[in-house]
C-alpha cells in the first residue's frame, strides 16, 4: 500500500489492530467516516474495504455518507453514478495515490458494500448517514446533490430496507 497521502496516518488503525489483536473482536459495529476528506486523495470505497478486512464477519462495517457541503469543502455527493457531472463528484485518487476516477455517489458506495466478495463480509454490512437533519443545497450539473431523503431512498432500495416515506418530507428531503 505504501505511505498514504495523509503522511501514513491512513494505516494507524491497522497498526493498532495488528498490535492488539483482541481489538478485532471488541466491536459489534464500525461506522466508517468515508467522507469529509475531499475528493482529490480519498476514496471511501477503498477505506471501507480496508476496514472490512480488519474485522471478523461478526462485526458490521458500514460505509458513511454526508450531504454537501462537507467540513472539508469540495466533495459533492450525488445519488447515482450518472449524476457525477461536476467538480467534486468524481474521486480522483485514493489515499495511496492510485487513480480512481469513479463517481462520489451513493450508488457506487452502496454497490461496494452489497457486491463485496470479501470472505469476512457480514450480511448486515450497510451504510450510515452523518447528520440526518443537515439538508443538501445545490446541484451537480443537471442533478441535485444527495440529500438525507435521497440517500435513504437509495439505501433502502440497495440494502433491501423499508423505504420510509417520512424521509421524503421536510426536513430530510
Amino acid at each position: 500500500m505504501g505511505v498514504s497521502y495523509w503522511g501514513g496516518k491512513a494505516g494507524l488503525e491497522r497498526q493498532l489492530v495488528n498490535t492488539y489483536g483482541e481489538l478485532k473482536t471488541a466491536f459489534n459495529l464500525v461506522n466508517i467516516m468515508s467522507y469529509d476528506a475531499r475528493f482529490e486523495h480519498y476514496d471511501g470505497v477503498t477505506a471501507w474495504k480496508q476496514y472490512r478486512q480488519l474485522f471478523p464477519s461478526s462485526t458490521i462495517v458500514s460505509i458513511g455518507f454526508e450531504t454537501a457541503p462537507e467540513g472539508w469543502a469540495g466533495g459533492q455527493l450525488v445519488v447515482n453514478n450518472a449524476d457525477a457531472q461536476c467538480t467534486g463528484s468524481v474521486i480522483l485518487q485514493n489515499s495511496y495515490g492510485a487513480n480512481i476516477n469513479q463517481p462520489y455517489s451513493v450508488e457506487r458506495y452502496l454497490n461496494a458494500v452489497t457486491s463485496s466478495t470479501l470472505p469476512n463480509r457480514n450480511p448486515r454490512d450497510g451504510a450510515m448517514l452523518w447528520q440526518a437533519l443537515k439538508t443538501a443545497s445545490g446541484s451537480c450539473g443537471s442533478a441535485p446533490l444527495a440529500s438525507p431523503g435521497s440517500i435513504g431512498k437509495k439505501a433502502a432500495s440497495s440494502l433491501g430496507l423499508v423505504d420510509d416515506p417520512a424521509l421524503q418530507n421536510a426536513p430530510w428531503k
